[in-house]
């Protein structure tokens, strides 16, 4: 059972494979085709990582001003979900 609220931000996760070389030795290659973008909680000792479909509508923290938001299509666009009036706040300031 989790015991905080989790603070979501997107990351790319995978991106390479083994290849086994004819010689039976094995070596990493990149792979651009196994990248995923999956949601990882950046809260320490958090060991949590969801894809984006799994993460819709579950809570999270704001990066801006940290209290809870609820994860919609919109905010998880983003690297680091926030709120849609901290963002329009930060705009206007810059």
């Amino acid at each position: 059972m989790k015991s905080h609220v989790h603070k979501y931000m997107r990351v790319k996760y995978g991106g390479r494979r083994i290849v086994k070389d004819p010689d039976g030795s094995r070596r990493i290659i990149k792979d651009p085709k196994s990248v995923n973008e999956v949601f990882k909680c950046m809260v320490p000792g958090c060991t949590s990582f969801m894809p984006r479909e799994l993460v819709m509508g579950s809570l999270s923290l704001c990066w801006v001003c940290n209290h809870v938001l609820v994860l919609t299509g919109e905010n998880t666009k983003l690297r680091k979900p926030t709120h849609e009036f901290c963002r329009k706040v930060r705009e206007e300031v810059t």
